[in-house]
C-alpha cells in the first residue's frame, strides 16, 4: 500500500502515573550477547497465490489489510472505510465512513487492531472500540490537554525530558503497528515530538514502545530505544524500527538501517541480537536535520533499508523484508521502484534471501498459509486490491 514519510504531530497528554524509562540508548544496549548467525544452503519452495478481491469500489491507494477468523478486511485510511470480504475475496460488506455517525469515524484511519470482542481502531486525534462488526462505537479524545496544560506547556516544550514527559509522546503514524496486550492495554509504536527526528537527542534518549490503556486513556509506559546503529546520526527518512511477539513473552525488535535483529524481554530491553546483512546495495544515507517531502522520498526511492518483520512460532521462522536501494525504472520510465527482498532466518540462522513484491508485508499465519499484505493496482476504470498467501516447504 502507497504510505506517506510524513508523520502527524499529534499531543498525548497523560493524567494519571506512568512508568517512566531508566536508560538512554547507550546503556541499553551495552551488555548484548551477540549471536552468530550462520547462512545455510537450504532449499525453500515459496509461491505466491494472489487473493483479488471482487471489489468495485475505488481506493485512496493508502490503505491495509487485516485478517481475523478467515475474514479479509481492507480498510482504507484516507477514506476511512473498511470491506470485509470472505477468504477466497468475496465481497460480503463494508462499514466505517467519515462522519459522526454510530458507525463512522471523524478523521481517516491510523491503524486498526483486534481488541476485546471487536476492534481497536486510531485516527487523528481519537481512538475508538468498535464490535466485531463496527458497531456500539466507544469513542474517546486521544489528546486531552488536561486544565493545567496551558501554565506548564512553555516549560515542557522549553525543557522536554523524554525519559520521563509522557506528554511529549504521540502514537507512530508512520509504519504504525499495535496488539491488544490483556484487559484494556493496547501494545503501541510510539513517536516523540520533543526532540523531534531532526535532532540527536531524539535518536538516544526517546522511547519507540508504550503501552496505552484504553480506559484511562493514558499511556501507562515507555520502553525501548533506538539502536546504536543510529548513534551520531540524523536520518529523518530512516526513523523507523519494526517489531514482533517471539518466544515466551519476548519481541523481536529490527530497525530501518540496522542490520540486526534484536530479543527483547517484555519491556522491550534488548538481551540479545542476531541477523546477517541482507544484499544491500546502496547505504549512503544523507544525514540531514532539515529534510523536506520530496527529498525524503528521494531517500526511500534510493537507498536500502528494512521495512517488516514477522516471527513464525509453528515453523520457528523469522521474516524480515527490506529494500535493496537498487532504483530501477518501471515501463512508463515515469516512475522508479526499490526492489524488495526477504530474509528467512530459522532460529537464528538465514535459510533463505529471496524476492518478493513490492510493499510486501506479512501479517498473518493461518494453517496452512501465510498472508501478506501489498497487493494494489491502481486503474483507470477500477482499483484491483488483495492479499498474497504462500506455504512454506523446506528440504
Amino acid at each position: 500500500m502507497k504510505t506517506t514519510v510524513f508523520i502527524i504531530l499529534l499531543a498525548l497528554i497523560i493524567q494519571g502515573c506512568s512508568k517512566p524509562l531508566k536508560k538512554d540508548s547507550a546503556e541499553l544496549y551495552s551488555n548484548i550477547e551477540n549471536i552468530t548467525s550462520k547462512k545455510h544452503a537450504t532449499t525453500i519452495d515459496i509461491t505466491l497465490d494472489t487473493i483479488i478481491v471482487d471489489n468495485q469500489f475505488s481506493t485512496s491507494g493508502d490503505g491495509f489489510w487485516r485478517i481475523r477468523n478467515d475474514t479479509l478486511y481492507f480498510f482504507d485510511r484516507v477514506m476511512g472505510e473498511v470491506s470485509v470480504f470472505d477468504k477466497n475475496g468475496k465481497f460480503l460488506w463494508d462499514g466505517l465512513g467519515l462522519g459522526r455517525g454510530p458507525g463512522e469515524v471523524l478523521e481517516e484511519i491510523g491503524n486498526v487492531c483486534p481488541f476485546k470482542d471487536g476492534w481497536f481502531l486510531t485516527e487523528v486525534y481519537n481512538v475508538y472500540h468498535f464490535n466485531s462488526n463496527f458497531g456500539n462505537k466507544k469513542m474517546k479524545f486521544l489528546i486531552d490537554f488536561g486544565d493545567d496544560f496551558e501554565s506548564r506547556r512553555q516549560e515542557l516544550y522549553a525543557n522536554p525530558n523524554p525519559m520521563k514527559d509522557i506528554e511529549l509522546y504521540v502514537p507512530a503514524y508512520e509504519n504504525p503497528q499495535m496488539h491488544q496486550l490483556d484487559g484494556n492495554t493496547v501494545l503501541l509504536k510510539v513517536s516523540c515530538e520533543y526532540p523531534d527526528y531532526a535532532q540527536k537527542e531524539y535518536y538516544d534518549q526517546s522511547a519507540i514502545m508504550a503501552e496505552y490503556d484504553f480506559e484511562k486513556g493514558t499511556i501507562t509506559k515507555l520502553m525501548a530505544r533506538y539502536s546504536p546503529a543510529y548513534k551520531d546520526k540524523i536520518v529523518p527518512a530512516f526513523a523507523s524500527h519494526y517489531y514482533s511477539p517471539y518466544k515466551n513473552g519476548q519481541y523481536l525488535l529490527t530497525f530501518a538501517i540496522d542490520h540486526k535483529i534484536y530479543i527483547t524481554n517484555e519491556d522491550f530491553e534488548p538481551k540479545t541480537a542476531f541477523g546477517l546483512k541482507g544484499q544491500f546495495l546502496n547505504e549512503d544515507y544523507i544525514q540531514k536535520a532539515e529534510m523536506s517531502y520530496p527529498e525524503m522520498l528521494k531517500e526511500l526511492e534510493n537507498k536500502a533499508y528494512y521495512t517488516s518483520i514477522y516471527h513464525s512460532e509453528p515453523h520457528n521462522l523469522t521474516f524480515r523484508v527490506y529494500k535493496t536501494g537498487q532504483n530501477n525504472k518501471t515501463k512508463n520510465a515515469e516512475t522508479t521502484t526499490n526492489p524488495s527482498r526477504m530474509q528467512i532466518y530459522q532460529g537464528t540462522d538465514l535459510i533463505g534471501d529471496i524476492s518478493v513484491p513490492d510493499n510486501f508485508e506479512i501479517i498473518n499465519y493461518k494453517a496452512p498459509y501465510y498472508y501478506a499484505d501489498g497487493y494494489e493496482k491502481i486503474g483507470e476504470e477500477r482499483d484491483y486490491l488483495g492479499v498474497y498467501r504462500f506455504k512454506v516447504d523446506m528440504e
